[in-house]
């Protein structure tokens, strides 16, 4: 297959309503062991949804947050990432979470008219202080201006730190591959939950990861996951603390010991670097009781080792890859697929605020 070396895909493979080729692979954590789930974009088989206008739901939720004080470009663009998080399957970071930030800015823990702020800024990096506005408008910014100094030096790193949850990091990196760069995106949310292997205190938080590279088949290679999911020795730790019976082999985990670094310098990448606190030294649990903090980098593999030569690789992996991984997709769809619950969610909003349902 001839290896796609266009500068520029973004209309062919962004822009376009053709069914396009992308693997979404989630490495996420069973009990403890590293597993891969392939990724679809419908929900669930056996779950009630329906299909349903993009336009209709992205001025709907707009208008949902304009009425909440923010301005419309912003809420323009959280709406759009809300939508993108549906359509790549991860409802968890989706439309679902709007009566959250609703929720959260009547509280004051989001701010609904801020501004995003460049506090330091060289050619290949930048910190942003979010403002403790809606995370996805941040971060959204954040991408694109690592972006664009990858484009002209090759990569670049962009932190922003005194944010807000950005929901999934996978909508970020998909901006990077569009304009076939290698994108990278870290968020550290939430006080310290994740305990190590002694069962000593917490020293991380679940971070939300993912990573993109364009490749050669017409679409995006994204995987995304968690540094340091909570791991089974962990718990069993406990449990044989608590008096209860536990097998010797639950008690090896080598891998949870990995995760818990990785979620260590995940932190370390994005709450230190950004000038914010550690999990381990935040004192309030939750989401949004403490800020959040997160990196975008970008790099452009023109400006290493040639973007020909870094595509051919990847395609000489493509074969090895587990079957049936490929997902036919991009987030440029007309319409959008939600569950029968997050429609509910929806409606139920509209009629509190006053704003119709027009599908």
């Amino acid at each position: 297959m001839p290896v796609d070396t266009a500068t520029n895909r973004k209309d062919r493979v962004c822009g376009s309503e053709d069914r396009l080729s992308a693997i979404i692979i989630q490495a996420g954590a069973d009990r403890g062991m590293e597993r891969l789930i392939l990724m679809s974009s419908l929900p669930e088989s056996g779950v009630e949804s329906r299909t349903i206008s993009r336009d209709a739901v992205r001025e709907f939720v707009s208008k949902v947050l304009v009425r909440q004080g923010m301005f419309a470009a912003e809420a323009g663009i959280a709406a759009d990432r809300l939508l993108d998080a549906e359509i790549r399957h991860r409802p968890e970071f989706g439309l679902c979470g709007l009566p959250d930030l609703i929720q959260y800015m009547e509280l004051g823990d989001i701010d609904p008219r801020a501004k995003v702020l460049t506090v330091r800024e060289t050619p290949v990096m930048a910190v942003l202080d979010g403002s403790t506005g809606v995370g996805q408008v941040a971060v959204t910014k954040a991408m694109e201006m690592a972006m664009k100094k990858a484009r002209d030096l090759g990569l670049a790193a962009v932190v922003v730190k005194n944010s807000q949850p950005c929901g999934d990091p996978g909508v970020y990196v998909y901006q990077a591959t569009c304009y076939d760069l290698f994108g990278v995106c870290v968020t550290s949310t939430d006080a310290a939950s994740v305990i190590p292997l002694d069962g000593s205190r917490p020293l991380s938080t679940d971070h939300a990861f993912s990573w993109g590279l364009p490749v050669s088949w017409r679409g995006h290679a994204i995987v995304s996951g968690q540094c340091a999911a909570t791991s089974f020795a962990a718990m069993a730790y406990q449990q044989k603390q608590a008096g209860a019976e536990v097998a010797a082999d639950q008690m090896v985990d080598a891998g949870s010991q990995a995760r818990m670094w990785g979620g260590i310098v995940a932190g370390l990448l994005t709450s230190a670097l950004a000038g914010g606190k550690l999990p381990i030294n935040k004192k309030r649990r939750g989401p949004f009781a403490e800020a959040s903090e997160h990196l975008c980098l970008a790099l452009d593999p023109e400006k290493f080792g040639g973007r020909e030569h870094f595509l051919h690789q990847v395609e000489s992996l493509r074969e090895h890859l587990p079957a049936g991984s490929v997902w036919d997709g991009t987030l440029e769809l007309a319409t959008v697929t939600i569950t029968a619950a997050t429609d509910q969610i929806l409606r139920t909003l509209g009629e509190k605020q006053r704003i119709p349902v027009t599908w």
